[in-house]
């Protein structure tokens, strides 16, 4: 009894220095610190004080709940880099492009197309560029979309050809942040077709992965129709909605 009494003795200064209260100053980085220590109270047996000025949250009480709290807030402070779940809107424009001299009447590119126009005239040969369809997808985060729509003929007006239906469809999009802004992520993104002429039906398109940034128009896809003489460019547009 005594050696076990002595024991107990040597392992009381432990056990009372495990349970000795603490103060704990830390910083908050993301969130506002009083929002986060309004979650704190009440769920955890400590003490909390906030200053919104220094964006720091104090906390006080036993080793083990205030380190419990630390880790709550080390949790809850964190970027705001993935944004609330919105509607996401895409714009899909079909582009075609051949190597003819002369255009279909009634086929100019409109305006708003006219610096992605540039670029591909800049890498690819081809004489003429004309927009033959425009089409708006409209999909929550984490929900796949699909849509089929109707292109115009393309080629030179001596060798246009037969307006072809297309398929857009793309698994699901997502949304986080580049440097503050939003960058929509489209997760199997596909477009495919089948375009006619005189002699024989085309089976073209595109499928990838593709990210994009608010309001910026990307081109995501080319697909070669008659050889290299025709192509399809495929154009996406994307906004959050709120």
């Amino acid at each position: 009894m005594r050696k076990a009494a002595l024991i107990l003795l040597m392992l009381l200064p432990e056990l009372a220095f495990s349970q000795a209260a603490v103060t704990k100053v830390v910083r908050v980085r993301y969130a506002k610190a009083n929002s986060i220590a309004a979650l704190l109270t009440g769920g955890i047996p400590v003490t909390v004080n906030h200053d919104d000025t220094l964006q720091v949250i104090v906390l006080k009480g036993q080793s083990d709940a205030v380190a419990s709290a630390e880790q709550t807030i080390r949790e809850l402070d964190v970027p705001s880099n993935v944004l609330t779940s919105k509607d996401i809107e895409v714009i899909v424009s079909v582009i075609g492009a051949s190597s003819g001299s002369d255009l279909p009447s009634g086929q100019e590119m409109p305006e708003g197309m006219a610096p992605v126009v540039k670029q591909l005239r800049a890498i690819f040969p081809y004489k003429n560029y004309q927009l033959l369809s425009s089409m708006l997808l409209r999909s929550k985060e984490g929900t796949k979309a699909e849509s089929k729509g109707n292109m115009k003929g393309f080629g030179t007006a001596g060798n246009s050809q037969v307006p072809g239906e297309y398929t857009v469809v793309y698994d699901d999009a997502s949304v986080s942040s580049e440097q503050g802004k939003p960058v929509i992520h489209l997760r199997k993104f596909q477009f495919f077709t089948q375009a006619w002429t005189a002699n024989r039906v085309f089976q073209i398109g595109t499928a990838t992965d593709v990210d994009l940034h608010e309001g910026q128009k990307t081109v995501v896809g080319k697909a070669n129709v008659e050889s290299n003489d025709s192509a399809l460019f495929v154009v996406l547009t994307a906004r959050l909605v709120n």
